[in-house]
């Protein structure tokens, strides 16, 4: 009977240290559907809708930031296509977002490297874009 009782006592003391909760980073859910990266200063998201590409800045608490605060070096920056041919673009800026215009050739596949600038800071971000055939 002792034993029955050690047994119980210690099977209900490991399942209480049993939980469920999180584990590690907390996943951040990008507010518009798209891909983010994080920057040193703030975070990228990449949203496709068909053939446009945009990109929107935002805090690293997912706020949207204002565009006049963020400067994309184009310079520093890169699209290339499948083949990694250099693409042409250039960054439109909209409302809340910056608009990715390029000549969408042949290629279904580009791979995008931006630098933004924000408090003084640079930083870095790489998606693959997969564009369907429209």
């Amino acid at each position: 009977m002792k034993r029955i009782a050690i047994l119980i006592a210690l099977f209900w003391g490991l399942t209480g240290l049993a939980h469920e909760g999180a584990h590690g980073p907390e996943q951040k859910m990008a507010p518009h559907g798209g891909i983010l990266r994080d920057g040193v200063t703030l975070m990228l998201e990449l949203v496709k809708d068909g053939s446009t590409v945009k990109v929107f800045p935002l805090t690293h608490e997912g706020k949207p930031l204002n565009l006049k605060s963020v400067e994309i070096n184009l310079k520093k920056s890169k699209l290339a296509d499948a083949k990694k041919r250099s693409v042409p673009f250039k960054i439109i800026p909209q409302s809340d977002a910056f608009e990715v215009s390029f000549d969408k050739g042949p290629s279904h596949r580009y791979s995008l490297d931006l630098v933004a600038h924000f408090n003084g800071k640079e930083n870095k971000a790489s998606w693959q874009i997969e564009l369907g055939s429209e």
